[in-house]
């Protein structure tokens, strides 16, 4: 069994919001997997938090480097080519932008290995859409 966290999940670890507490517990446990995005949108989202005040500028910078420390302990699933691949048809199946396209389809990546893979979003259609790809989802309140 492999966790797999979606960006708007795994921030959660950083920021104090609805459903960090869940989250948190999670990645504590082993065999946790995020995308190789996760590296660009958490900073997006720390520096957002910034801007809006809820953090300061020495408290987004410690968090960017403990980001950089975390991804080193987990499974980071890199955009090749047969990854992004996959993009065209869930966008075709499932309402989805861009960015979640390519989370998704790093899932589905990990679930073509053969390894049992829950997802974790805080982004309902993105769940939806994890479900209807045959991925077990997470629940917790975003």
């Amino acid at each position: 069994m492999i966790n797999f966290f979606d960006s708007s999940a795994f921030v959660k670890r950083y920021l104090a919001e609805p459903g960090s507490e869940v989250v948190r517990a999670a990645l504590r446990k082993p065999h946790v997997a995020v995308s190789r995005l996760v590296q660009a949108e958490v900073p997006a989202a720390l520096a957002r938090a910034q801007r809006r005040g809820m953090l300061t500028t020495s408290q987004r910078d410690e968090l960017f480097a403990r980001l950089e420390d975390d991804l080193r302990e987990l499974t980071i699933v890199e955009l090749r080519t047969a990854t992004l691949a996959l993009v065209p048809e869930l966008v075709v199946r499932h309402p989805l932008r861009a960015y979640d396209a390519v989370q998704l389809a790093c899932a589905v990546t990990l679930r073509k290995k053969r390894l049992a893979v829950t997802f974790w979003a805080a982004d309902a259609n993105l769940c939806e859409a994890a479900e209807a790809e045959g991925l077990r989802v997470a629940a917790f309140s975003a």
